[in-house]
C-alpha cells in the first residue's frame, strides 16, 4: 500500500513541476506577444530582410537527376565509380535504337549513314558516335593488321549485302552489340564528353588522352595523368546532358518513319526524364497543395486574413527552406523534389492554431494586442513541441548514407523551424496591423450560437471518446488485433530500386530502354576492372585464359534471380582474338586466346599501332588492368546486388589471389543506393523512436505518459507498413521514408491531445470528463489539421512517378489512421491509466486551459 502511495506520490510531482514549467512558458509566451506587437514594424522588416536574404540564395538551386546524386562525394561507391570513369571515360551511353523490316538493305543503311552523320553535326558535348557502320572491324592482309569501320562503302549488290548480313550476324562480335540477333534493330551509341572546361565552355574532347602523348605514345595515346591533371576539369552537367538528348531528339523525329521506327534510351536518358518529371512536378504539387489550402482555410475562417496569411506563411518558409539548400550548394534530387509541398503542408498547422485562438478573443471584444498575446500564450508551446517532433523524424535523416535523404532530412527540419519561427513572430506582427473588424465575411458570426449547435464532427468525436471512456479494453484489444494483422504485412515487405518502374506504364523511356533491352539484351551495364598488379600482366597466356573462362561463365552460367541473362560482355578480350585470327588469314578458327606471351604483347602492338582507340577504353596504358563490361538489361538493384555476389564468387574462383579486382557501373550504382537507403532505413528508424519518444517525455513531463503516447504515435506507422506489404508495395528510395517521416508527423496530434488532457484532468479529476472536453476542443483541431496535412500530401498523387504517387498515398493513410487512433486509443489509454485515480489529491497549480481548446 506504501509503494502505491509513493508511486502515485512520484507521478503526481511530476505534473506538479510539469505544470508550474508550461506556466512559466505560457507567461512569456504572453509577454512575447505584447513585444511584438509593440515593435511589429520592426519586426516585420526584419523578418522579411531575413526572408529576402535566403530568397538571394535560391539562385544558386539547381536539378541533379543523374545516380551520382545518390551518394555523398566521399562514398566509397562513388569513389570508385569516379575512379573507373576518370580511366575509362563514360559508360552510360546515349542509346537510340532503330527498327526496320531489314537492316542490311541499302536504302536504310544510307538512312542510317545521314542520321549518324546528322547525330554527329547536330549534337553537342559528344565525344563519339557509333554504329553499325562505323563499329570496329579488325581483318588481315598478307601480314598486315587493318582495323578499320564495318561498312566502309554501302553495298549496293543484293549478294554483297546478303553476304554482309551473314557475317555480322555470325560474329561473335556485333550481336547485342550494334545489331539485334534477327537482324531487324540496329543502334547508334553517342558517347558524351566527360569533362568539360568551365571558362572556355569547351569539352574534353579527349576524353582523358592528352595530345602531346597520342601523338607520341605507339601504344595508342594513354595517359592516366591527363584526366586529373588538366585545368580545372569538370564533370559535364546534367544541363549539357539535356542539351545533347534534347538534340538526339530532334534529329530522331526527322527520321522517324514507317520502316523507320526510333527509340532512346541509357544513362543519360533516364536522368534526363527524371529531370523532366521533377521540373514538372514541383509546380504541380505545390499548386495542388496551395489550392487545396486555400479551400480548407476559407471554410475555417471565412476571412482574407484568415486564407492568406497561413499561405503566406507557408510560402515564406518554403523560400528560407530552398535558400538554405542555395546556400550550400544543394542540388533538387529525385528524392527531395517533394520538399517545397511538405512545408507548404505542415508549415500551415502553426498558423491556424494561432489564428483561430486570434479570431475567437477578437470576436469576444478584445483588442489585437491582447488578442495576439492570449493566443501566443495558449499555442505558442504547442507549436515549439509539434514543431520539434516532427523537425526530430526529419534530422533522423540527417545521417543517412544517401545524399538526398540525409539533405531531405537536414533542410526540411530546417524548413519546419523557420515555420515555426515565422509564425512566432512575422504571423503576430501582422495580426497587429491589418485593419478591419473581428467577424467573418460569411456564414456563422455569434459564437455562442455555434456552440450550442454541435457539427457532424463534434457528434463523432463525441461518440468516438463515449466509445473510449467505456470501454477502453476493448479499444486497445481491438488496437492490439490491427497491429497483429499489420505485423502479417509487415512480414511481407520487400525492399526494391528499380528506377525504370517508377516511370509509368504509357512513359515513352520505360517503354523504349524495355524494347531495347528485349530486342538487344540489355541496356544497362556491369564494369568489372581485374588489376594484374604489375606492366605487361594482360600479355600473360594464363591471365587471358581466365579472362576467357570468366567471359563464358557471366554470358553462359550466371542468371539473374528472375531468370535475366547477360545479354553481351566485352573487354580487351574481343581485340585480341580478333586480331589473332586477322593475322592468321581471318580463319575462324584462330579466334582464340594465343598461348604465348610475346605473340600476345605482338599482336596488342599491331593493334595499337593501327591507329584505332579501342583499347583506350578496354587497359590502362601499362597493359596492368583489363575492363570487362557486362551489359544486362534494366532490372531492380536487389537483383543486381544477388547477381553481383554470384559474380563475385566465380571471380574469386577463377582467379583466386593472383588479381585484385573491382565491380562498378551503372548496375552497381543503383545497388549501391539500395545499400545505402536500406542501411539508412535501419538507422533513421531508430534515431526517430528515440529521438522523438524523449521529447514526449519531456514535453508530457512524465515518463509514464510519454511512454504510452508511443502506442498511438507508432501504430499508424504499423498499419502503413503492413498495407505495404499486403498491397506488394516495395520499400524504395521514396516509401523508405514512411517510418520517420509518418512518426514525426502523427506525434503532433497525440502531443496535442495529452497536453490539454492533462490541463481539463487537473481541472476537474476526472477522466471521462477531460477525454470529452479534450475532444469537443482540440478535437476539433486536430480534425482540421488533419485535413490540411491530408490535402498537401495528396498532392503527390499527381506525381508523374508511380512511388511518389504511393508514397503520397501511404502518407495519407498514415495520418488518416493517426487521427482514429488519437480519438479513440489515446482516450482509452488515459482511461485505463487515469480512470480510477483523481486529480484533486495533487494542487491545482495550474488551471488555464490549452490553446487548442480555443479551436473551432
Amino acid at each position: 500500500m506504501r509503494r502505491g502511495l509513493g508511486a502515485h506520490a512520484f507521478f503526481y510531482s511530476e505534473i506538479f513541476v510539469m505544470q508550474q514549467w508550461k506556466k512559466t512558458v505560457d507567461h512569456n509566451m504572453e509577454r512575447w506577444g505584447y513585444l511584438v506587437v509593440r515593435f511589429r514594424w520592426l519586426v516585420i522588416a526584419l523578418s522579411l530582410l531575413v526572408v529576402g536574404g535566403f530568397a538571394s540564395q535560391m539562385r544558386h538551386l539547381y536539378f541533379d537527376a543523374s545516380n551520382e546524386a545518390f551518394f555523398k562525394g566521399d562514398d566509397p561507391i562513388l569513389v570508385n565509380y569516379n575512379s573507373f570513369r576518370d580511366q575509362f571515360g563514360r559508360d552510360d551511353l546515349i542509346l537510340v535504337g532503330i527498327d526496320t523490316p531489314e537492316v542490311f538493305n541499302t536504302e536504310f543503311l544510307r538512312k542510317l549513314q545521314a542520321m549518324q552523320d546528322d547525330l554527329e553535326r547536330e549534337v553537342p558535348h559528344i565525344r563519339e558516335v557509333n554504329s553499325l557502320l562505323t563499329v570496329r572491324s579488325t581483318r588481315g592482309a598478307e601480314d598486315e593488321l587493318i582495323v578499320g569501320d564495318l561498312i566502309e562503302e554501302i553495298p549496293e549488290d543484293s549478294q554483297k549485302l546478303a553476304a554482309l548480313k551473314k557475317y555480322v550476324l555470325s560474329s561473335p562480335t556485333y550481336p547485342n552489340w550494334v545489331i539485334s540477333p534477327d537482324g531487324q534493330l540496329t543502334t547508334i551509341t553517342l558517347e558524351l564528353n566527360p569533362y568539360v572546361l568551365p571558362e572556355s565552355g569547351e569539352e574534353d574532347l579527349l576524353g582523358g588522352f592528352d595530345d602531346t602523348a597520342m601523338d607520341a605514345d605507339l601504344m595508342g595515346g594513354f595517359d592516366e595523368a591527363a584526366a586529373t591533371d588538366g585545368p580545372d576539369m569538370q564533370a559535364v552537367t546534367s544541363v549539357e546532358e539535356n542539351e545533347a538528348i534534347i538534340a538526339t531528339k530532334a534529329v530522331m523525329e526527322r527520321y522517324e518513319g514507317e520502316n523507320f521506327r526510333t527509340f532512346i534510351s541509357g544513362g543519360p536518358v533516364y536522368g534526363s526524364s527524371i529531370q523532366d518529371s521533377m521540373q514538372s512536378n514541383l509546380p504541380k504539387f505545390s499548386g495542388i497543395s496551395i489550392g487545396l489550402m486555400f479551400l480548407l482555410l476559407l471554410v475555417l475562417f471565412r476571412r482574407v486574413s484568415g486564407v492568406l496569411l497561413p499561405i503566406l506563411l507557408v510560402v515564406l518558409s518554403m523560400v528560407v527552406t530552398l535558400g538554405f539548400m542555395g546556400a550550400f550548394g544543394r542540388p533538387f534530387t529525385v528524392i527531395n523534389q517533394i520538399l517545397p509541398s511538405f512545408i507548404l503542408a505542415i508549415g500551415v498547422a502553426d498558423a491556424v492554431h494561432v489564428l483561430t485562438i486570434f479570431y475567437r478573443h477578437r470576436m469576444a471584444g478584445n483588442s489585437k494586442g491582447d488578442s495576439v498575446a492570449y493566443a501566443l500564450s495558449h499555442s505558442g508551446l504547442a507549436i515549439v513541441m509539434t514543431s520539434f517532433t516532427t523537425a526530430g523524424g526529419l534530422w533522423s535523416f540527417a545521417n543517412a548514407a544517401s545524399a538526398p535523404i540525409a539533405d531531405l532530412g537536414i533542410y526540411g527540419g530546417l524548413g519546419v523551424l523557420a515555420a515555426m519561427a515565422l509564425t512566432l513572430t512575422l504571423l503576430p506582427a501582422i495580426l497587429a496591423v491589418l485593419p478591419g473588424g473581428p467577424q467573418p465575411l460569411f456564414g456563422r458570426k455569434d459564437l455562442d450560437q455555434v456552440e450550442q449547435a454541435p457539427s457532424l464532427a463534434d457528434r463523432i468525436l463525441s461518440s468516438c471518446g463515449k466509445l473510449a471512456v467505456n470501454h477502453p479494453k476493448q479499444v486497445m484489444i481491438g488496437c492490439g488485433v490491427v497491429v497483429m494483422i499489420a505485423a502479417v504485412g509487415i512480414a511481407q515487405l520487400r525492399p526494391s530500386n528499380w528506377p525504370l518502374r517508377w516511370f509509368p506504364e504509357n512513359a515513352e523511356f520505360r517503354q523504349h530502354t524495355q524494347i531495347i533491352d528485349s530486342r538487344m539484351g540489355g541496356s544497362s551495364n556491369i564494369e568489372v576492372l581485374l588489376n594484374t598488379g604489375k606492366s605487361g600482366g594482360l600479355y600473360e597466356p594464363d591471365f587471358m585464359n581466365r579472362l576467357d573462362q570468366l567471359n563464358t561463365v557471366a554470358t553462359e552460367e550466371l542468371q539473374f534471380p528472375k531468370g535475366e541473362v547477360v545479354g553481351k560482355a566485352q573487354s580487351v578480350l574481343d581485340v585480341l582474338k580478333e586480331s589473332n585470327r586477322a593475322l592468321n588469314e581471318n580463319r575462324a578458327e584462330f579466334y582464340a586466346v594465343p598461348q604465348a606471351r610475346d605473340l600476345i604483347a605482338q599482336e596488342m602492338f599491331l593493334f595499337s599501332n593501327s591507329g584505332a582507340d579501342d583499347l583506350e577504353k578496354l587497359t590502362d596504358v601499362g597493359f596492368s588492368m583489363a575492363r570487362l563490361s557486362l551489359y544486362i538489361p534494366n532490372l531492380d538493384a536487389i537483383d543486381s546486388i544477388v547477381f553481383t555476389k554470384q559474380l563475385e564468387e566465380k571471380i574469386q574462383n577463377i582467379f583466386g589471389n593472383t588479381i585484385e579486382y573491382s565491380i562498378t557501373g551503372i548496375a552497381q550504382l543503383w545497388a549501391g543506393t539500395m545499400t545505402n537507403v536500406l542501411n539508412s532505413m535501419r538507422d533513421s528508424y531508430i534515431i526517430a523512436l528515440i529521438l522523438i519518444t524523449g521529447l514526449m517525455v519531456v514535453f508530457l513531463g512524465s515518463w509514464k505518459v510519454g511512454l504510452l503516447s508511443m502506442i498511438p504515435n507508432l501504430t499508424p506507422i504499423l498499419i502503413t507498413l503492413g498495407l505495404m506489404g499486403f498491397f506488394d508495395l516495395p520499400l524504395d528510395p521514396f516509401t523508405i521514408l514512411i517510418g520517420s517521416i509518418g512518426i514525426g508527423l502523427v506525434v503532433d496530434d497525440t502531443v496535442h491531445f495529452l497536453s490539454v488532457f492533462q490541463r481539463y484532468f487537473d481541472r476537474y479529476g476526472d477522466a471521462a470528463r477531460a477525454i470529452q472536453e479534450t475532444l469537443m476542443t482540440t478535437g476539433r483541431a486536430l480534425l482540421f489539421t488533419t485535413l490540411i496535412l491530408v490535402g498537401g500530401f495528396a498532392s503527390y498523387m499527381a506525381a508523374d512517378f508511380v512511388n511518389i504517387f504511393a508514397f503520397g498515398m501511404l502518407l495519407v493513410v498514415c495520418i488518416g489512421s493517426a487521427l482514429i487512433l488519437d480519438v479513440l486509443a489515446a482516450p482509452a489509454l488515459m482511461m485505463l491509466v487515469y480512470g480510477k485515480q483523481s486529480s484533486l489529491e495533487q494542487p491545482r497549480a495550474y488551471q488555464k486551459e490549452s490553446g487548442f481548446a480555443e479551436l473551432n
